[in-house]
């Protein structure tokens, strides 16, 4: 300024920059095997370790999805697992909040 140069302040603490964590979920969905009346989804979550994720579902000829049963708790590892009986057609997505995974569409039996 015009009054010139003042005292130098104290130096900071030492700073590492980090990127942000981008939380999602995606899934993948098949029929069991063993059971083919029966569906399996698989999932991997960045960000959501101990965080519930809700599932939803919709059938041919319904135009919204429904919460279904069988919230689950993401693992130490990111992954969870669900699977729901039903020997037809299903489109089914994650959610936790507003992170919402891509839909799994599973062909009926």
């Amino acid at each position: 300024n015009v009054v010139g140069w003042g005292e130098a302040s104290q130096p900071s603490n030492a700073v590492t920059p980090q990127a942000p964590v981008v939380e999602s979920i995606s899934i993948v969905g098949s029929r069991d095997e063993d059971d083919p009346g029966r569906v399996r989804v698989s999932g991997l979550t960045v960000g959501l370790v101990g965080q519930q994720v809700t599932p939803y579902v919709r059938f041919p000829g319904q135009t919204a999805y429904t919460a279904g049963v069988g919230t689950r708790t993401v693992d130490s590892d990111g992954t969870f697992e669900w699977q729901r009986k039903t020997g037809k057609k299903i489109y089914v997505y994650f959610a936790h909040g507003n992170i919402r995974s891509t839909i799994a569409i599973i062909a009926a039996k």
